[in-house]
């Protein structure tokens, strides 16, 4: 994982702060947990090595629950959602194996940025478009991803974008304060009164860095049915990096229906002269 991720950097990544950009969903400390996803195992049938992607879209995930219960959306933005499944009855569900897929993922695993970026380039789909699969094999198969699924996570991004911006591990317990990270550490060491200990294992494991105390993750495995957060030890051996995933809202295009009588007729203005041109060629 370490070695793909430092081949997969670029000199034009973001660190903390630098892209000057805020996110609309930096949730209270307190708060964050009263927003996590229902959750899903990754080894459901066979192991689908995707704790990036998972990671990204827990963090995502809720995100968009906290922007949608607190009414911080405006009306276009939520009729999307819905209107193409992105809202269920669990709350925000995007696609795993969409940002899988895409970004690369093998059965070695991935980069912490290259699903990150991937949902950057392509956007999110719902759940229901690609839901997880017994085997690796299916699960992973680049033909699950259809191009009206292609055209629905672009369409996504005319809505909202997403960015991120990596930050150092001596970063992560003040940046808590303020949101939540993803991140990467060893799977898992056996736990003592509840708590991961450390233990000195190369990171095989990717997860979000929910909340303070340090630390507090959302996992893709269960401690108990239905319980995805473990408490880590505050010495516990992370990544010496991690990305913080920043939501912004952009505006999508209004239909023709809608759009002022000034625009529609320099619209079919330009039509006629490029009809013209034609006939005169």
């Amino acid at each position: 994982m370490l070695s793909q991720e430092y081949a997969d950097r670029k000199t034009t990544d973001f660190l903390l702060g630098a892209s000057g950009l805020t996110c609309i969903a930096e949730i209270p400390n307190d708060d964050r947990i009263k927003y996590i996803p229902k959750g899903e195992r990754q080894n459901i049938g066979e192991e689908k090595m995707d704790c990036v992607a998972r990671a990204f879209n827990n963090s995502l995930e809720t995100k968009f629950l906290y922007l949608l219960k607190n009414n911080l959306l405006p009306d276009t933005h939520v009729k999307f959602l819905k209107e193409n499944g992105y809202i269920t009855a669990n709350g925000v569900e995007f696609s795993d194996a969409f940002i899988a897929i895409l970004s690369g993922t093998t059965r070695q695993g991935n980069s912490l940025i290259r699903p990150i970026d991937t949902i950057h380039k392509v956007g999110l789909v719902p759940k229901n478009r690609l839901p997880q699969l017994d085997s690796f094999e299916a699960y992973h198969n680049p033909a699950r991803i259809v191009p009206t699924i292609k055209k629905l996570g672009m369409k996504f991004l005319e809505y909202f974008a997403v960015s991120y911006e990596r930050l150092s591990s001596d970063e992560f317990v003040e940046f808590m304060q303020r949101d939540s990270c993803v991140v990467g550490g060893y799977a898992w060491p056996t736990p003592v009164n509840g708590v991961y200990p450390r233990v000195n294992k190369a990171p095989t494991h990717a997860f979000l860095n929910l909340y303070l105390p340090a630390f507090n993750i959302f996992d893709n495995y269960e401690e108990i049915p239905d319980d995805y957060i473990k408490t880590l030890a505050a010495d516990f051996s992370l990544t010496d990096f991690g990305y913080r995933v920043i939501v912004s809202l952009k505006h999508p295009p209004l239909p023709p229906e809608e759009m002022p009588i000034q625009t529609t007729l320099l619209a079919l203005l330009k039509q006629l002269l490029y009809w013209l041109r034609l006939r005169k060629y």
